[in-house]
């Protein structure tokens, strides 16, 4: 098994690593250096779960994958979904984030995912849940609320392998905010990690269960809900 299997599926359960066969692993016509991987897209924990769920079950949440990079520069990486013989090129944002997420369609039918990426790469595949209210300077508290709600009984819907790589959501991080208030209180600001900037506002449901308007001096980047860090 290549490394990236390996470390895309230790990285998302936080656990060992599971014996599992990519679909193909070739390296012909391939740049120095490089190597690759196709696997099927219904692989990737929780996605075919998610995308089934009913719209009703997910209207406040959404999810996406991010590929985070060690010991290699991420130049030369490539992701291209495979969907019945159409090459269907992916982005990768400067946060990992992959752009267009699959469709139900494409999940169900078997669509697979190539990725292309250097030969001493230490790569993780990391799963992340969003508001889906639109990004801006006003979000509505009890909205976000609901959103983490949805997605922690998607969770446990869901189960398995998702569970284990995403504990019970309780905060929203306004990732790319300077600052914010509810109800005219000020929001904490976050110390900062590798994942979310120090200084980034967030909301806790549980410390002003009643709170409802959220206003932030900038727009974020987007509106992640986490767990504790």
């Amino acid at each position: 098994m290549s490394s990236l299997s390996k470390t895309l599926l230790a990285a998302v359960l936080g656990a060992a690593v599971l014996s599992t066969v990519p679909i193909m692993a070739a390296a012909r016509d391939l740049p120095d250096g490089m190597t690759t991987d196709t696997r099927k897209v219904s692989e990737l924990p929780g996605l075919q779960g998610f995308l089934n769920l009913p719209a009703a079950d997910k209207s406040q949440f959404d999810i996406f994958y991010a590929v985070k990079i060690k010991h290699a520069s991420t130049d030369g990486i490539k992701l291209t979904l495979n969907d019945h013989g159409r090459e269907v090129p992916l982005r990768m944002g400067p946060d990992g984030r992959i752009s267009p997420m699959p469709t139900r369609e494409q999940v169900n039918g078997g669509a697979t995912l190539t990725v292309v990426y250097p030969k001493e790469a230490s790569e993780a595949l990391k799963l992340r849940v969003f508001s889906t209210q639109p990004a801006g300077h006003d979000y509505d508290a009890q909205g976000l609320n609901l959103g983490i709600s949805q997605a922690n009984r998607a969770m446990a819907k869901i189960g398995g392998i998702l569970v284990a790589a995403l504990p019970k959501l309780d905060r929203v991080y306004f990732v790319g905010a300077r600052s914010g208030t509810i109800d005219d209180q000020p929001l904490p600001l976050f110390r900062g990690d590798n994942e979310v900037p120090a200084g980034t506002p967030y909301y806790v449901p549980s410390d002003t269960p009643n709170g409802a308007k959220i206003h932030l001096s900038n727009a974020p980047s987007i509106a992640l809900f986490a767990n504790p860090k």
